[in-house]
């Protein structure tokens, strides 16, 4: 599991896989690694995506699901962009592009999936 604050994340991971949950279902050793990952920064990207690489393990799939919104003032990523575009487009796509290559080369099925806003919900049956 990918994320900017890995202690949050741990935390997460206590709180939402191994409690009970809706169902009554939780998971009490769930194998889960949880690993830094700032999508505000290309460098963090490459260091994140270079360490899964090469860890050897495989890649069965990939979710671009973080994303930004509406920030109150103008914000910039570490090499410049516009935070909002940087976070949600350019962060995403720089990931992708980079573990792409190891995921088409295995011979097992993988997937990506990369999720926007609930926006679309606006259009309702339309889309």
């Amino acid at each position: 599991m990918a994320c900017r604050n890995v202690d949050a994340a741990r935390k997460a991971v206590d709180s939402e896989v191994k409690s009970e949950g809706v169902g009554g279902y939780a998971v009490a050793a769930p194998d889960v690694v949880v690993k830094e990952l700032d999508l505000n920064d290309l460098r963090s990207v490459d260091s994140f995506a270079n360490e899964l690489i090469a860890d050897g393990e495989r890649i069965d799939l990939l979710i671009n699901n973080a994303g930004i919104m509406a920030l109150k003032s103008r914000e910039l990523t570490k090499q410049g962009f516009e935070k909002q575009i940087g976070v949600n487009h350019y962060g995403h796509f720089h990931l992708t592009s980079l573990l792409l290559p190891k995921m088409q080369a295995q011979r097992v099925p993988c997937r990506i999936v990369t999720l926007s806003s609930v926006a679309h919900e606006s259009f309702g049956e339309r889309v």
